[in-house]
């Protein structure tokens, strides 16, 4: 005959299984064999089980409980560290560079930061240098010019932007 169903619904128990007789009268059967013969196995069954937080992966797991919750924690613990690494780098990243927009005047100027400590900026405008001012700032105080080292120990900021560009804006607003 066929298994019977688990003795325990949440972990382990026994399943036991009846003879049958092929004969097809069981009580022919009864006479040749006396009690009828059966078997029994250890058995595993989960359905039953409500879930456990301390074995987050399951009973049925080859894993026990306590590993499981370490792998659980661990895993959460190393995404949280690599976020957090990320956006430490971002926030504590210094600016060399960068645009400003004036969005009432259409202007747009660029930025370069020449510090004492040697860290280089890059050109951020592709306008020609004849219309360029630059402010805050003289080439004299700079290394080799427009390298981005300050050679007074200060921190300059130059500006860049186009001066037809910024004559209008005036002139638009009355102002000279």
């Amino acid at each position: 005959g066929a298994w019977g169903s688990c003795s325990s619904d949440c972990g382990s128990g026994r399943q036991e299984k009846q003879a049958e007789c092929s004969h097809g009268d069981a009580a022919v059967c009864l006479a040749q064999l006396g009690d009828r013969p059966h078997e029994e196995r250890a058995c595993e069954d989960y359905h039953g089980c409500t879930y456990d937080p301390g074995c987050p992966f399951g009973r049925r797991s080859s894993m026990a409980c306590g590993a499981q919750l370490g792998v659980l924690l661990g895993g959460i613990s190393a995404v949280l560290l690599c976020i957090s690494a990320a956006v430490s780098i971002r926030l504590c990243r210094r600016h060399t560079s960068g645009t400003v927009f004036l969005p009432e005047s259409g202007l747009k100027s660029t930025y370069q930061i020449h510090r004492p400590d040697g860290r280089k900026a890059t050109a951020a405008s592709s306008k020609s240098a004849a219309n360029r001012m630059q402010t805050d700032a003289s080439n004299d105080d700079l290394e080799d010019g427009a390298g981005g080292v300050a050679k007074d120990g200060k921190t300059h900021v130059v500006w860049e932007t186009d001066v037809s560009e910024l004559k209008q804006m005036f002139a638009d607003r009355g102002t000279q």
